[in-house]
């Protein structure tokens, strides 16, 4: 039996370099075309900050009970944050998207801040802050009930 070397005939079997690059360039520019749009998928909506401000609050709410002090949910319309008057618990708004709150009056409210406080006996000031996104009519609102404390989520005029 003898072997035989292979020999291959000059076709053009397979792809070329600059074949290659060219649909690496093509992946490439769709890749950056699409990316932008799934940018804003991945960023936190107005929901998201929302339910992140209602955890706040009701963390802020048991505080009150638990120790038998007033505390505070102090919101801060220009820093976009709502953060509680103890520990470092602070949830930030987006540049993306827009914040704006209704509080009772006291001596420690400003047009740009405010607070909600929460009292011992399971009743708060009341108020609400809504969350909204800048393009888009979605909009969230938190409602702290004053006579109750109690924290709710509405979301484009329905109750969730």
């Amino acid at each position: 039996m003898l072997l035989r070397p292979i020999q291959f005939k000059n076709s053009e079997a397979g792809f070329t370099l600059i074949e290659i690059l060219v649909v690496l360039v093509i992946i490439g520019a769709a890749f950056a075309i699409t990316m932008p749009r799934f940018a804003n998928w991945m960023e936190p909506g107005p929901e998201s900050k929302a339910r992140d401000i209602v955890q706040l609050a009701q963390l802020v709410r048991l505080k009150a009970l638990q120790s038998g002090n007033r505390h505070d949910l102090i919101i801060d319309t220009d820093a976009r944050t709502v953060r509680a008057d103890f520990g470092s618990h602070v949830v930030r708004i987006s540049e993306k998207l827009r914040m704006s709150a209704s509080v009772g009056r006291d001596d420690r409210t400003t047009t740009n801040q405010g607070s909600i406080g929460f009292s011992p006996d399971g009743g708060s000031t009341g108020g609400f802050i809504r969350v909204r996104a800048m393009n888009t009519a979605k909009d969230v609102t938190v409602r702290i009930n004053w006579l109750t404390g109690a924290v709710s989520l509405i979301g484009n005029g329905h109750a969730d």
